[in-house]
């Protein structure tokens, strides 16, 4: 992790002191379907605008081991199945999330992310064992299906998650620092929770349209049972059929706590300033 890097990720762990009380997650934020060219109504009105507090999806990563230590490396992806307000689904006739009618050339979109990330773990990765996340890239994008639909194969312990993209790919947002837990439970499922940061693309803007601007961080939290945890024994995992939210929030500290954070931000403005020298 970079110097930059590490200073941002101490900011998101000055943020997670503060998640429990100051922070919210699945805030309110509105979408926008009509843009970037990502639906094609063909006879049906253009998509409205809606609001939702989350989204829903399951992913897909493939886990090693780094040499003979605890610590580990992962890659997958996410693919989200539906927009959620109130603990509810956004019908997919308003979000036209992976909607489509292709006899009446209908074509809604996917939405799904990429991601790489590294684990410290307290032993060797195993039922009830708990690890902290110490780097995540992720790269949030949405799939136009009037051009085909992206292909996703799960991963295996032998062989990466796979993402076949078809036609445009229109990146949202990405991801380069987050704080986090995430390890397998007593019972053999798979578990993470990890708070990033969020940095929307000009795409992302017009996709997420308010508040405005858009809110900083991710908040996510994913798990599984045991049948979707499978190993070889040599340290390598797939973990599938985890399911969970992403939700959007801001960091809205106490007032005692302000002045740490508020630090804490000066760092990563005065990293920020160096790495453009």
């Amino acid at each position: 992790m970079s110097k930059f890097n590490k200073i941002i990720a101490a900011a998101l762990i000055t943020a997670g002191a503060f998640a429990a009380s100051s922070a919210q997650a699945g805030a309110l934020f509105t979408v926008n379907p009509n843009s970037n060219g990502l639906v094609t109504a063909g006879p049906l009105p253009a998509p409205s605008s809606f609001n939702a507090d989350a989204l829903g999806g399951a992913s897909s990563a493939r886990i090693q081991q780094v040499g003979s230590s605890f610590n580990y490396t992962g890659q997958g992806y996410i693919t989200y199945s539906a927009f959620q307000l109130n603990s509810q689904n956004v019908d997919a006739g308003t979000s036209y999330l992976n909607f489509s009618l292709p006899g009446s050339g209908v074509y809604g979109y996917g939405l799904y992310a990429t991601f790489n990330q590294t684990f410290s773990c307290n032993a060797a990765l195993g039922a009830g064992v708990t690890c902290s996340v110490t780097s995540i890239a992720l790269n949030l994008y949405a799939d136009p299906l009037a051009d085909g639909k992206t292909s996703f194969i799960a991963a295996t312990p032998g062989s990466d998650a796979m993402v076949t993209p078809a036609g445009n790919q229109i990146l949202l947002g990405s991801v380069n620092a987050g704080v986090g837990t995430a390890g397998i439970d007593s019972f053999g499922g798979a578990f993470q929770n990890i708070n990033t940061n969020l940095i929307l693309t000009d795409a992302g803007k017009n996709f997420f349209i308010a508040p405005t601007p858009f809110f900083t961080m991710t908040l996510n939290a994913f798990n599984n049972f045991s049948g979707g945890v499978t190993n070889d024994g040599k340290g390598n995992f797939a973990i599938n059929d985890e399911h969970g939210n992403t939700g959007f929030g801001n960091v809205v500290p106490e007032p005692g706590s302000l002045a740490l954070f508020g630090l804490a931000l000066a760092g990563v403005a005065a990293a920020g300033r160096r790495k453009a020298k």
